[in-house]
């Protein structure tokens, strides 16, 4: 049964031939077109010939041909048809393929389900890996580590530990084990001092080893990425960090020496020459967000002027917004943030508030993009009346995810840059194909065609689509400074207060205290000092004048604020009412969708951290009402919340006003939601 099955899928996915060439002549002229850039016919060709074989047992050509096409569709960001294809290798009888092209096809295997964030079921993968070598162990245990299982991880890299080991497995294992210790103190018995301590040594150990330089550079370089998460071990890993350099000149890896060349040089030193010319290599290969990374370091240059800084970070997230990748790496989001702070600290000072607005604008078309790619799988036409066409989105999507991703992970592990230019014309390939099908989704769903088109929106449209009792609230924070951006229909302005944040009080901190002391509480009204006090005092009383003349207030935020909240002698006008999205590109298409007839609807909850959910909810379903939870409630709990609500709208479609009428109950629960969306 299981060959009959290889067989029809071979048999499903070819047209049938009538060429009256054989499997073996498929093959080699298959084998021919893969070298030479054309894969798609080469896939066709191999899949021709696979459905002429009955695979009971399979030839050894068709062995091969398997394992080739498997590849092919790989590199091409085919996922599903790689996974199908390695799954009929994965079922082929034991023996049948070697155990080193058995290690290779689940090796691959993990790889692409990693590429789709699939971090757990690519861990899975490697499992089943026979007599594992120190770098399968090492990727399973990273690939753990990703998915949320810190104590498996630690079992993993322990053993490596041990002196059998040669230093540079030794030294890549305690890294991991530093990481594991950072993630959760709890599964590493040692301090992180002591961590660290055994990576210093260690890499004397690396520095004096024999062998491959480039085998050196990257155990260096994975210590001192380990290294850079304990403040006071920065140096070491400087030094390391130069160390790996050095090795990396002399092992022939070009692209390898341009990623250390740019780590080390961020590391302390941060001159302005390598960054421009690292920069000038990735724009040259195509890595545009490896590019914005290059000038998000370059804006930190020492010998730059205002202006020149300013620049390279506009540059920055110009090439990033559209080569984000779905799952960034924590330095990878940590370095994004931190642009984002000192652009609109040179904006906020000046101010330029029509460039704010663009800053703001293009980093909610950042999240916007890496939400929808990161669900694509989630895709749906809620007509139901075109089942291929949302098949074959959603195909695209996931495919576009993965192959963002893939580009990301070669500056991430400084290796695989050969396959760039096969995975810079998939990418354009799929990419173009969904621009060819927004035509038709338009038809059936005008808000999701929008989302999925991904232009940004200008300032005059925004204001175009407003209400005349509608304004929309931005926060805005640099290093130092917060503001919040209030946009009319009419008029555009910030207010705010000036030093709000320094080293030991950031904007991540504050807003994750705001959120924990609600969490804590009915509201604010039981602190007595805290974030409380700064979020009224920095953003929220400045902010009251600016939106007097307004009902509906929507929050336009990355991470969203409590501005909804009654604060302690700081009284609101009843007539307001808020909701809340994650950019304005959100907005108009939102706003415009609510002028569509309308259509059967649910009510859903998000948690108010749920950076995905419910953007891709309000999208993809604009007539049902999602509504953010500020704390915990069980699920008993949510359906006797959704029957209030449900019952409260019966009277009106907008769920901030449902919420406005049912606080009016002094029910503190009430408290702990807002509305998602433009109402």
């Amino acid at each position: 049964m299981a060959v009959l099955g290889m067989f029809l899928f071979f048999a499903g996915c070819s047209s049938p031939d009538n060429s009256g060439e054989s499997s073996s002549e498929m093959y080699a002229k298959a084998s021919d077109l893969g070298r030479h850039g054309q894969y798609a016919r080469a896939i066709e060709l191999y899949g021709r010939g696979l459905a002429l074989e009955s695979l009971d047992p399979p030839s050894d050509a068709a062995v091969v041909a398997l394992v080739s096409k498997r590849w092919l569709e790989g590199l091409t960001g085919s996922y599903d048809a790689a996974l199908a294809t390695t799954e009929v290798l994965e079922g082929l009888e034991e023996g049948t393929l070697p155990d080193s092209v058995r290690t290779a096809v689940l090796v691959d295997k993990a790889g692409w389900l990693g590429e789709l964030g699939r971090f757990t079921e690519a861990a899975d993968a490697l499992r089943g890996v026979r007599n594992p070598d120190s770098a399968v162990k090492m990727r399973l245990a990273a690939l753990l580590l990703q998915s949320g299982d810190a104590k498996e991880a630690e079992a993993l890299y322990r053993p490596m530990t041990l002196w059998r080991n040669p230093p540079s497995v030794r030294i890549q294992a305690w890294a991991g084990l530093l990481r594991c210790r950072v993630t959760d103190p709890a599964v590493v018995v040692e301090d992180g001092e002591t961590v660290a301590q055994k990576i210093v040594a260690e890499s004397g150990r690396v520095l004096r080893m024999k062998g491959e330089p480039a085998v050196r550079a990257r155990a260096l370089r994975a210590a001192a990425s380990s290294l850079q998460l304990l403040q006071r071990h920065q140096r070491n890993a400087s030094f390391l960090l130069f160390r790996a350099l050095s090795l990396a000149e002399g092992s022939g890896d070009r692209f390898l020496y341009q990623v250390l060349r740019l780590e080390s040089n961020a590391a302390i030193v941060r001159k302005e020459v390598p960054f421009r010319e690292v920069a000038a290599y990735f724009e040259e290969h195509g890595l545009s967000y490896a590019r914005a990374s290059a000038l998000f370091m370059l804006s930190e240059a020492g010998g730059l002027t205002d202006k020149e800084r300013r620049n390279a970070l506009e540059e920055g997230f110009a090439a990033a917004w559209q080569s984000a990748p779905p799952y960034p790496s924590p330095a990878m989001l940590a370095r994004e943030n931190r642009a984002a702070l000192h652009l609109n600290g040179f904006l906020l000072k000046n101010p330029r508030i029509f460039e704010l607005f663009d800053v703001a604008q293009r980093m909610g078309m950042m999240r916007l993009g890496r939400s929808l790619i990161r669900g694509g799988e989630e895709f749906r036409l809620g007509t139901g009346t075109a089942p291929e066409l949302e098949t074959e989105v959603r195909r695209l999507l996931v495919e576009i995810s993965g192959l963002l991703q893939r580009k990301a992970d070669m500056v991430d592990r400084a290796a695989g840059i050969g396959m760039n230019r096969a995975t810079d014309q998939a990418l354009n390939m799929k990419r173009g194909r969904l621009f060819e099908l927004l035509p038709s989704v338009r038809v059936r769903e005008p808000a999701i065609a929008s989302a999925l088109a991904l232009n940004p929106v200008t300032l005059r449209t925004v204001q175009e689509t407003l209400g005349d009792d509608q304004a929309i609230v931005r926060p805005i924070f640099s290093d130092s400074l917060a503001a919040v951006m209030v946009v009319g229909k009419r008029d555009l302005q910030i207010v705010g207060s000036v030093a709000a944040f320094d080293s030991l009080h950031t904007p991540s901190i504050a807003v994750a205290g705001i959120r924990r002391e609600l969490a804590d509480g009915p509201g604010f009204s039981h602190l007595k000092g805290g974030e409380g006090e700064w979020f009224e005092r920095a953003l929220f009383r400045p902010l009251l004048t600016a939106v007097q003349p307004y009902s509906r207030i929507v929050v336009v935020a990355d991470d969203v604020l409590p501005f909804h909240l009654p604060l302690p002698g700081a009284a609101r006008p009843e007539q307001h009412r808020f909701s809340y999205l994650h950019s304005f590109k959100e907005f108009v298409i939102i706003q415009t969708a609510a002028a569509l007839p309308p259509g059967p609807s649910r009510i859903v909850f998000y948690s108010a951290i749920d950076h995905d959910g419910p953007i891709r909810h309000k999208l993809f379903y604009p007539h049902d009402r999602v509504f953010l939870v500020w704390k915990h409630f069980t699920m008993e709990e949510q359906e006797k919340l959704r029957d209030e609500i449900g019952a409260e709208m019966q009277s009106t479609v907008s769920g901030a006003l449902a919420l406005q009428k049912l606080k009016e109950d002094g029910d503190s629960k009430w408290l702990y939601l807002s509305s998602y969306g433009t109402d």
